[in-house]
This record gives structure tokens, sequence and C-alpha cells, in this order.
């Protein structure tokens, strides 16, 4: 069972079409949308197997900046939704699709936004934390009984609990140390600082990098680097690290993730070797090993992706050599001196991971 009529309430078993139905929906809006959209999620109960939910799919977006939302008003209407503004919630786009049986909410916030954050962590600690998901089920189902007629108080009526789940995600969450100063052979990687902006800029301003790196087309200024750093130092979803030679100390490049799911450990990973004199001597291949090795044995992550432009065969036979698999192709996804050239999608898992 798939939607509701408008203003009702009801609450059903897990089923597993639900999963199916987001990812279908998934797909239409990141055709739609999907230029504005740095993440989307499927959250709420019917993300967690075998809680008892509203049979409505709510879907979180990840915008890189608030007023990009306003951007995707026209487009997501076209494909059936209604938009709502933020409905009650400062700093949300908030959309539900056009119909009398509802069928699916979705929910815009700027990717670093708390709010965002919140409804990453609340769904991960339920999919874990089996006992937590069944004390949630049982209370929306008394829930549901006695507000059936009143989806306000029943939504009020379960904050005290999704609150405190949040509280404790948040406790497991910060127990992990994303600024760890890691040692490889010939290079250490160390937490980036406002300090490093300067020298980053320079990096991702160079004209040959930017044709060989997926790090974006656009010149960056300091103020965007140094605002960048802030962000990804205050996150609990990221790491930005320094590769710096170890035989003086010079920063030579970069190498930073993100989690793209947290419960099944699962990143996205960007690195670079900025200075072109440290080209050819092994520090990236000891940058990377290191790091990987710290994903996987330190972090835990179960999983790294990263992107290539087809056009940098050498970072390419780089990667395979590492282990990690060619799994995609995005066709012709960037334009480089006038001519579309695709971008490769790699992944490693750590069970193949191996330092050769």
């Amino acid at each position: 069972m798939i939607g509701l009529k408008k203003g009702t309430l009801n609450v059903v078993p897990y089923d597993p079409e639900w999963a199916t139905f987001f990812s279908q929906e998934k797909q239409k809006i990141l055709d739609a949308v999907g230029q504005y959209m740095v993440a989307i999620e499927h959250i709420g109960s019917t993300a967690v197997k075998g809680i008892w939910a509203k049979p409505i799919i709510d879907i979180a977006i990840g915008l890189k900046a608030y007023e990009d939302g306003f951007k995707c008003v026209g487009p997501l209407e076209e494909i059936g939704y209604v938009y709502k503004g933020e409905f009650g919630i400062a700093g949300r786009h908030y959309f539900r699709t056009d119909a009398d049986i509802v069928t699916c909410h979705v929910h815009m916030h700027e990717v670093d936004s708390e709010s965002y954050k919140n409804y990453i962590l609340f769904r991960d600690y339920l999919r874990v934390h089996k006992e937590a998901a069944s004390v949630y089920s049982v209370l929306k189902k008394d829930l549901m009984k006695k507000h059936r007629d009143d989806r306000n108080r029943y939504t009020k009526a379960k904050a005290d609990f999704i609150n405190e789940v949040i509280q404790k995600a948040r406790a497991e969450h910060d127990t992990i140390d994303l600024d760890a100063l890691i040692q490889g052979t010939s290079v250490c990687l160390r937490p980036v600082t406002l300090k490093d902006a300067s020298i980053i800029r320079k990096w991702h301003n160079d004209p040959e990098l930017i044709q060989l790196a997926r790090i974006g087309r656009e010149k960056t200024t300091l103020k965007q680097e140094r605002a960048d750093i802030q962000n990804a130092r205050k996150s609990k979803d990221q790491a930005y690290h320094i590769i710096v030679k170890q035989s003086d100390d010079t920063a030579i490049g970069f190498v930073r993730f993100n989690f793209i799911d947290r419960t099944s450990g699962n990143v996205w990973l960007r690195v670079m070797i900025g200075e072109k004199a440290a080209w050819g001597k092994g520090y990236a291949r000891d940058a990377l090993e290191t790091y990987l090795r710290w994903l996987f044995d330190d972090i835990g992550i179960h999983r790294v992706t990263l992107e290539c432009y087809s056009t940098n065969m050498r970072a390419v036979k780089f990667y395979e050599r590492l282990g990690f698999n060619k799994e995609g192709v995005l066709r012709e996804a960037v334009l480089i001196d006038g001519t579309y050239h695709d971008v490769f999608s790699f992944g490693l898992l750590k069970r193949d991971f191996t330092v050769k």
C-alpha cells in the first residue's frame, strides 16, 4: 500500500514496495532537478525495515544553497508535485504530490543544515538499533489509535521520542575522529586549516588541473575556499586532509571524503596532487593507500566511490592498480575545450583493497 487520502491518518505494516517506489521517484526527481541537488535520501519510517508507518514516502534532498530550492519549484510541479513553502520548518522547501491520494513528501534543505543531518541521523539509528525501531513502531500504532482524527497531535506526540533518538545518534556519531593525523611512509595527512585556503585555491584554479581532476569547472575565490574549509571542519559527515611531504613539510595536495550512506559505510572520495613537481614520485600512491587503510581499518568504511574524467587515463590506471573497479560511465558529462567527455565511476570494497 502506498498513499493516503489528504488529511487522513493511518499506519500500516512495513511494505518492501516502499523502497522500490522511492527508487523510481528518486529517478524522476533527479531527471527534473538533479543539477541543483547534492544528495537525495529515503527518510522516515518507510525507510526502516519492519516499522509500521504512514504509507507516504518521505524524501530528503540536500541542496548546496537554500536559494536553489526555488529553482526546483517549476520542474517539480511539472512532474506532479505542489510547492508548500517552508510549511512550518525554517530553512525547508516542502513539496507533496498533488493528488487526492498523497504518495510522497519532499523535504529540501541545505545539505549541511541541522535539519537535513537530523533526518539521516534518525533513520540510520533506527536501522542499526532494532530495539529502538520496535519501540517507535509500537508508539506510532498507539498514537494513531489516540489521534486518528488529529494528525497534528499525532505528529507532536512523537516529538520527544524523535528528539531523544537524534541525541543518541549524535552522541554515537561524534565518537568518530575525523580530524586524525594520518602517517604514511613518505607523506602524512593532516586536517585542513584556514591557512591552507590559498594553496588549495591555487590548485583549484590551475587550468591543467581543472582539465584533469573531478573538482568542478568554476574557478574559486579565497572566500569560497575558506568557507568550504570551515564547513568541512564543522561537519561530522566529511573529512578533509592536506597531503604533506614528510621530508620538508610541503603541502602537495589534498584528499577528502563525504559520507554517502553512513549505515552502509559508503563514502565518496576526492583526491588531488596539486603540486606538479610531486607528480610521478610515489607520493600519490602512498597518500591514497594510507588514507584508504585509515578509512577501512579505523573508520570502518565498507565502500569507497570516486569519479574520474575519461581523458585522465593516468589516473584511471592508478585507481585500477589500487583495486578500484570501473562500475559505470556518465556519458558526455563534462565539457573540456569544446568537446564532451565521459566521466568514469569507480568503486572499491574493503575486501578488495590490497596494498601492492
